[in-house]
């Protein structure tokens, strides 16, 4: 067997070595065990296994045969501990503790002689060419994955536009249906002042009504005949005094009516007209168009109309047309 295959051995018996054959209570007791070499020695043992085995065809021949004697020293230790009979013994407790101490001591100088040795295996064992190719496959990884989030960010950023865009659009159309709920409280407002004026109004027919009956039937009675002139001109001033009273109170209850009525259809016509207002702007393709859009329904909503309750006559009664909608420009004309 050539000096490297001898090494290796040595080497791998050390490496190999079982340490719970070390403390031998079964046979000895626990008094003479050698527990107390258990752990010096896998102290010792991690040491050697440390060490490739293919590390020492790298090594010459003279350093070969002084580290398998070492090897061979250090495990001559463990053997004599394997050995130790207490029959013929002197002194038995006197010679564990010798062998247990012996252990602990070798490690050490086993740790001076293959520090070393050490330090090459580790390198010699160690592939970097293995280890820059896994280095570059987790760069471009991480590559890779830095391009795929810089992807998802940007989608997100285009999603995150578009969403803001649509709540600024529905934004505006809140901010303009917003608007319109003025235009709807005066609506309900006026609508339930004219419901009240017409039965004001109703009843105040009802009153004319029978007042005028009654100044029919009064001519029967003859306690209230007038009995000379003065009498009849006394009956007949009361009775246009109570007609002009209760027409007049008649007059003012309807006109009442019709005022809230005309303005009640007014502000319903303004709210529908800005609720609707946005998609008809939208609808404009330039910006000239949405100009025009907007002074048509500004003029619609704001000016006087008529409503079939009230007349109402503004300037000379008539809408913009058209071309008077249309923005004023400055053309200039070459001459």
């Amino acid at each position: 067997m050539s000096q490297i295959d001898e090494t290796k051995k040595a080497f791998e018996r050390m490496q190999n070595f079982d340490v719970s054959l070390l403390p031998r209570s079964g046979d000895l007791g626990q008094e003479l065990s050698f527990s107390a070499a258990v752990e010096p020695a896998k102290r010792l043992i991690e040491l050697y296994s440390r060490i490739s085995l293919s590390a020492l065809d790298d090594f010459p021949e003279s350093e070969l045969n002084g580290l398998e004697n070492h090897a061979n020293a250090d495990y001559n230790h463990f053997k004599n501990i394997i050995d130790f009979k207490v029959q013929g013994t002197p002194n038995p407790d006197q010679v564990r503790d010798q062998y247990v101490k012996a252990i602990e001591n070798r490690y050490a100088p086993s740790f001076q002689k293959l520090k070393d040795i050490i330090s090459y295996s580790a390198c010699r064992t160690t592939d970097f060419r293995l280890i820059e190719h896994e280095a570059r496959g987790v760069f471009q990884k991480i590559e890779d994955k830095s391009e795929e989030v810089t992807r998802q960010l940007e989608q997100s950023k285009e999603q995150a536009e578009s969403i803001l865009e649509e709540i600024r659009k529905v934004a505006a159309e809140q901010g303009v249906s917003q608007q319109a709920i003025y235009f709807k409280e005066e609506h309900v407002f006026h609508d339930n002042e004219a419901k009240k004026w017409l039965k004001y109004t109703l009843i105040m027919a009802c009153i004319l009504a029978g007042i005028s009956l009654l100044f029919v039937l009064a001519s029967k009675w003859d306690w209230l005949s007038p009995k000379d002139n003065y009498e009849a001109l006394q009956l007949i001033a009361s009775k246009v005094f109570i007609y002009a009273t209760l027409s007049y109170l008649l007059y003012l209850a309807g006109k009442n009516f019709l005022s809230h009525k005309h303005n009640a259809v007014l502000n319903k016509h303004r709210q529908n007209a800005l609720m609707t207002f946005k998609a008809i702007s939208d609808a404009g393709n330039t910006q000239e168009c949405k100009e025009i859009i907007l002074a048509q329904a500004s003029y619609c909503m704001f000016n006087p109309q008529e409503t079939g309750y009230i007349k109402v006559v503004s300037g000379d009664g008539r809408m913009k047309t058209f071309l008077e909608s249309i923005p004023k420009t400055t053309v200039k004309i070459d001459s």
